[in-house]
């Protein structure tokens, strides 16, 4: 994601470690990132934030100040396999795969979302995985 503007922002309070495929997660961050800063105008904000949650879990947020999603389409579309809005630039499954594999995981994703505002998504991933 170094190649696309806006540059992604990275805190973190300290390493996290965890077993898991580092393959998939690195596709499962790859496209969120990817996403956002696709949605984000290149003097926007894309950040990645990693903290540690009081239920010792591994908190990821995705914080983009792009072009946002409705309510329905996060609910009706965004996590629906084939479905895309890229035209055929895209597969549509980027989404439902990172939500598949967080889950798999014992992990889960939120979205919020505000039109014209932005995104964050959040992962939540147990530190035991």
């Amino acid at each position: 994601c170094q190649n696309l503007r806006p540059l992604p922002k990275i805190h973190a309070q300290q390493p996290y470690y965890m077993k898991i495929d580092a393959e998939k997660f690195s596709n499962v961050m790859y496209h969120l990132i990817n996403n956002a800063q696709q949605a984000t105008p290149d003097n926007g904000e894309v950040t990645i934030i990693f903290s540690q949650d009081i239920k010792d879990s591994l908190q990821i947020d995705i914080v983009d100040s792009g072009e946002g999603m409705s309510q329905a389409f996060i609910e009706e579309r965004l996590f629906k396999p084939f479905d895309t809005t890229k035209g055929n630039a895209g597969m549509g499954i980027g989404a439902y795969d990172a939500k598949n594999y967080i889950e798999e995981l014992g992990g889960n994703i939120q979205v919020r979302s505000e039109l014209s505002k932005g995104t964050t998504f959040t992962l939540t991933l147990p530190v035991g995985t």
